[in-house]
C-alpha cells in the first residue's frame, strides 16, 4: 500500500493511542494496535516496528519479535523510508541467541571463558539490560578503572545517577550510570560524560545501542542546549533565525537558511507548487546525525510537512511574493512571505552624514532613518525637501584643506630630508609628518573658506 496523507493520519493516531496505553501499563492492548498498523498499512518510520518488537521481546515471544524486525529491515532496504537497519539487525542477533538458549536443555556445566569473551559477553549484557527497568528512552555511560585523578569523582557521580549498576570483568570494576531524557538527568549525564569520554574503557549506550562519540557530541550540543534553555518550543526554533514549522532546527531548513518554500516549481500561471517529497528526503538526510535525540520524532515531522500548503499563488495571496534563491551555485525560483526579515530596507539621508548640525531641531528633521521590513538591507540616498542642501560648503572646505595640506607637507619634510640619512628612520618621520600636515592644512582651508564666505555678507550689508 503506497503512502498517502489519508492513511498516514489514520495510523499515526492509532500509534499515539497505543503509546498512551503503554504509559498506562496496558501493553497487551497497545501491542494489538501496533500489530494492526503493521498488518493493514505500510507505516513510515522505525517507531512502528520498534515498539511491538520491544513488547514482544519482554513477553518472551522471540519469534514474533523476530518477524517484526525482519519486516522493518525489508521496509528500509526497499527504500520505503530512510533509516539505519543496524539496530534491528542487532536485535535479531539478540533474539536468535535467546531462542537458542531457550531451546537448549539446562546444564550445570560451566565453560571457562577467555578474558576477551568475558568482556564481549559483558558488553552484550550491558546492551540488553534484561533485568533492569528502564524508561522508553535512556542513555547509559559505562567506564572501568582509570588512573585519571577524576576517577573517584566519576564513580561518585555515577552512583548519584537515577540508576547505577556495578559489575566486574576479570576482577576489574565496571560502573554503569543510567539517565533518562529528563532535562536534569541529561545534564547530569553530560557532566559525567565530560569526565570519562577520553578513557579507553568508556562507552555510551542509547536504548541498547553503542553510540559513536561524534553522535554523542552532536546530541550533547543540541539536546543539552534544549535542557538548559527550558524552552518547550526549542526544536521549532532556538531563536527567530532558526524558526521552523517542522520540529528540528538542526536540519537547517528554516526561514534564514534554505526555507521549505524554496523547494518547488512555478507553473505558467505563476502558481508555486511545493515539493513535499524533496523536503522529506532532505530533512531526513539532514537529521541523521541527531536520530538518537529523544526530542526527534520523525512521525511528527512528516506530519508537519504534510500540513504545508500544496500550492502558493503570490498573485492572489498578498502575504507572499516571488523570490530567486541560490542553491549549490544555481538560481532557483521560489516564493517567500512578504515583509520577511528582522531588519530590512534602511533609508539613510546623506545630509545627516555630511552635515552634523548642532541644532537639535534640524537633527530631528534630518535624522531620516526609516525602517521597513524586507529581506535585503539596502541604502538609499534621500534629500529632505524641508532643509536646503549644504553639501557645497563641505566640498569646498575639503578641497581647500587637501590643497593646503599637500603644500605644507613638502615644506615640513625639507629639514628631515637634509638631516636624516637612515632610510628606516626617514620613513618613520615621513609618516609622522602626515598628520600635522593635514591638520594644519585643513585649519588654514577652513579660515580661508570663512573669509570668502563672510565677504559677500559684508558687501550685502553695505549695499543695504
Amino acid at each position: 500500500m503506497s503512502y498517502n496523507e489519508k492513511y498516514f493520519d489514520i495510523y499515526i493516531n492509532m500509534y499515539k493511542k497505543a503509546r498512551n496505553l503503554e504509559k498506562e501499563n496496558r501493553t497487551d492492548e497497545a501491542l494489538k494496535i501496533y500489530l494492526e498498523i503493521l498488518k493493514k498499512y505500510s507505516p513510515i518510520g522505525t517507531a512502528y516496528y520498534e515498539r511491538p518488537a520491544i513488547i514482544l521481546e519482554k513477553k518472551k515471544k522471540y519469534k514474533e519479535a523476530l518477524e517484526v524486525c525482519e519486516s522493518a529491515i525489508q521496509a528500509i532496504n526497499s527504500n520505503r523510508f530512510n533509516a539505519d537497519p543496524i539496530k534491528f539487525e542487532k536485535r535479531i542477533e539478540r533474539l536468535n541467541r535467546k531462542i537458542n538458549i531457550s531451546s537448549q536443555p539446562k546444564t550445570n556445566k560451566i565453560k571457562k571463558q577467555s578474558k576477551k569473551n568475558e568482556v564481549s559477553q559483558y558488553r552484550n549484557n550491558s546492551i540488553q539490560h534484561d533485568n533492569v527497568e528502564l524508561p522508553n528512552w535512556y542513555i547509559c555511560v559505562s567506564f572501568g578503572k582509570s588512573t585519571s585523578p577524576n576517577y573517584s569523582k566519576a564513580v561518585y557521580m555515577a552512583k548519584m545517577a537515577p540508576k547505577y549498576l556495578y559489575d566486574e570483568v576479570d576482577s576489574k570494576p565496571i560502573h554503569q550510570a543510567f539517565f533518562s531524557a529528563d532535562p536534569n538527568e541529561y545534564l547530569a549525564f553530560i557532566a559525567l560524560y565530560e569526565l570519562v569520554k577520553d578513557w579507553k574503557s568508556s562507552f555510551v549506550i542509547i536504548n541498547g545501542n553503542i553510540v559513536d562519540r561524534k553522535i554523542i557530541g552532536k546530541l550533547n550540543y543540541c539536546y543539552g542546549d534544549k535542557c538548559r534553555s527550558g524552552n518547550p518550543r526549542f526544536c521549532y526554533g532556538a531563536s527567530d533565525f532558526t524558526d521552523n514549522p517542522f520540529g528540528c532546527h538542526r536540519a537547517q531548513m528554516h526561514a534564514y537558511n534554505d526555507p521549505w518554500y524554496s523547494y518547488g516549481q512555478i507553473d505558467n500561471n505563476g502558481i508555486f507548487h511545493v515539493n513535499k517529497e524533496i523536503i522529506k528526503h532532505e530533512f531526513i538526510e539532514r537529521v541523521k546525525p541527531y536520530r538518537m535525540c529523544p526530542s526527534l520524532n520523525l512521525d511528527d515531522i512528516l506530519s508537519n510537512i504534510e500540513k504545508l500548503p500544496n500550492t502558493i499563488n503570490p498573485r492572489t495571496d498578498k502575504n507572499w511574493q516571488y523570490r530567486t534563491y541560490l542553491r549549490n551555485g544555481l538560481q532557483v525560483q521560489g516564493v517567500e512571505p512578504k515583509d520577511f526579515g528582522l531588519v530590512g530596507k534602511i533609508e539613510i539621508s546623506l545630509d545627516d552624514i555630511l552635515n552634523k548640525s548642532t541644532d537639535s531641531d534640524s537633527q530631528n528633521k534630518n535624522s531620516g532613518c526609516n525602517y521597513t521590513q524586507n529581506e535585503n538591507v539596502s541604502y538609499i540616498a534621500t534629500n529632505n525637501k524641508d532643509t536646503p542642501p549644504q553639501n557645497k560648503g563641505k566640498l569646498i572646505r575639503f578641497i581647500l584643506g587637501t590643497i593646503f595640506s599637500l603644500l605644507i607637507f613638502p615644506l615640513l619634510m625639507i629639514i628631515p630630508v637634509l638631516l636624516i640619512d637612515n632610510a628606516l628612520l626617514g620613513t618613520l618621520v615621513t609618516l609622522a609628518m602626515l598628520y600635522p600636515s593635514f591638520k594644519l592644512g585643513f585649519k588654514i582651508g577652513d579660515k580661508v573658506f570663512k573669509k570668502f564666505k563672510t565677504k559677500p555678507k559684508e558687501q550685502e550689508k553695505s549695499s543695504i
